[in-house]
């Protein structure tokens, strides 16, 4: 992760923070990337963070449990589907609370060596 600021938005800033990187940028739409992602030496990785659209969310709540009477009880998707459902309360507050992440792999993605090391 890497983060450099900017004391306003002008789009000198990405073109020279960008000039020399190549790969992958995770940002919001910040229009002055844009220029940056037309070259295609930078791809960009959209922001989940700034879609937070809850009617789509219930919409998939509602998909999930409408598909879950059809599943087999046992199979892997029944039971991701089983752990959204349980958990969606929780799986919301990341909508109401600008703080939070999507997902906590930040924090898990660390903890892989020790597990893979097993």
């Amino acid at each position: 992760m890497w983060y450099c600021y900017a004391p306003d938005r002008k789009g000198e800033h990405p073109k020279a923070h960008l000039s020399n990187f190549s790969g992958t940028l995770q940002a919001d739409a910040y229009a002055s990337y844009e220029k940056a992602y037309e070259a295609a030496r930078i791809q960009e990785a959209a922001c989940w963070a700034h879609v937070r659209s809850r009617p789509l969310l219930e919409s998939l709540r509602q998909w999930f449990e409408e598909t879950m009477r059809k599943l087999p009880r046992k199979s892997d998707t029944a039971m991701a589907v089983r752990y959204a459902l349980g958990r969606w309360k929780a799986l919301m507050r990341y909508c109401y609370d600008g703080r939070l992440e999507i997902d906590n792999n930040t924090a898990a993605r660390p903890l892989r060596v020790v597990v893979l090391g097993r």
